[in-house]
């Protein structure tokens, strides 16, 4: 075994193909073999580089350290200008190859996201380093980290899609993140700003839900029918069913406004209760997921199964009233963000 197969050692596969033009070392000194095609490919910064003449070493120790068995030998720099370590390396090269060898591509872990970013955009590869915060993961678990990072590259786009993220989480329950440094206390008073806007007009959407008849669509009946079809969806049931509603449906509500039940049309407490609950928890995390949250679903469909009546409707209906309402709030949503400015 020679001195160098001892120091230095192959990254695995794809990045150890021995007809490969350019070799990129870590600071663990793991090698990993490319190709200037690719990596000149993905970015201009690669591409102007392999473009210039090369180094020529003076004498054979120099050549031993600028190339490994006559392949030339970079290296990758973080901003601290220090040499990149092999899983920043991995994940930064993984970004330039053909997308059928990505299969394998690592789930980044949450300490990798700001060294991988800075030394994506480093390079030339931002849409690398804009894909690692587009990861729907990280967006669902950490969007403040992704803010941090989208407010200090400049990206809008992106600091909008975290924005939204937050509001899966109640403001005070924000976790302590470091990343949050590299903004302004502007930007991070703009996020609450936007979380509290929010909390206050989607929750206005499902309180009392006095307007959600309005805009909740009917169905068409099916002509002929071929099998007994339930009433369009709605959230009003006729009293006239010639059977007793249980207490979770009673004292009647009646509607007001167009009904599509007519004049005995009335909302059921269990779905009053739904509304309202809903509307609170909405205050505090005013994302659209709030309105499917499966604890509160269920005891809903518990309270409604509890009567002969409502048992009948309450899973149709719930299943498509609920996505009709994630939507509405999705648009309020949206709306919001367009009037924001985060950067």
């Amino acid at each position: 075994m020679t001195v160098e197969a001892e120091i230095f050692t192959n990254a695995s596969p794809p990045y150890d193909d021995p007809k490969a033009d350019i070799i990129i070392r870590s600071s663990e000194n793991v090698d990993f073999r490319m190709y200037k095609f690719l990596l000149g490919l993905a970015s201009p910064f690669f591409k102007e580089m392999f473009e210039v003449a090369q180094p020529i070493a003076i004498d054979v120790e120099e050549q031993e350290t600028l190339t490994r068995d006559g392949v030339p030998i970079i290296f990758l720099y973080n901003d601290q200008n220090r040499v990149c370590g092999k899983d920043v390396v991995e994940f930064v090269l993984s970004s330039c190859l053909p997308a059928g060898l990505q299969s394998g591509k690592p789930q980044l872990p949450v300490e990798l996201v700001g060294p991988v970013i800075d030394v994506a955009t480093r390079y030339g590869i931002d849409w690398a380093a804009k894909a690692v915060l587009h990861d729907p993961q990280l967006l669902m678990a950490n969007p403040s980290l992704v803010f941090a990072h989208a407010c200090h590259k400049g990206w809008a786009a992106e600091a909008a899609l975290a924005a939204q993220g937050s509001l899966r989480f109640r403001i005070q329950d924000f976790p302590p993140e470091p990343a949050l440094k590299l903004i302004s206390g502007y930007q991070y008073h703009t996020l609450w700003e936007f979380h509290r806007r929010c909390a206050r007009e989607v929750a206005v959407i499902v309180r009392g839900g006095k307007d959600v008849a309005e805009w909740i669509p009917r169905k068409p009946p099916i002509s002929p029918p071929s099998k007994p079809h339930p009433p369009p969806v709605h959230i009003t049931w006729t009293l006239n069913s010639g059977k007793a509603h249980s207490e979770h449906c009673l004292p009647p509500v009646h509607t007001t406004g167009n009904s599509n039940s007519g004049k005995n049309a009335f909302r059921p407490q269990w779905w009053l209760n739904y509304m309202d609950t809903t509307a609170v928890e909405l205050e505090s995390r005013p994302h659209y997921s709030t309105v499917s949250d499966r604890v509160r679903v269920d005891e809903t469909l518990t309270k409604a199964s509890s009567c002969e009546v409502c048992v009948q409707y309450v899973g149709p209906s719930m299943r498509d009233l609920v996505p009709l309402i994630e939507k509405k709030i999705e648009k309020a949503i949206c709306q919001i963000v367009a009037e924001t400015t985060f950067i």
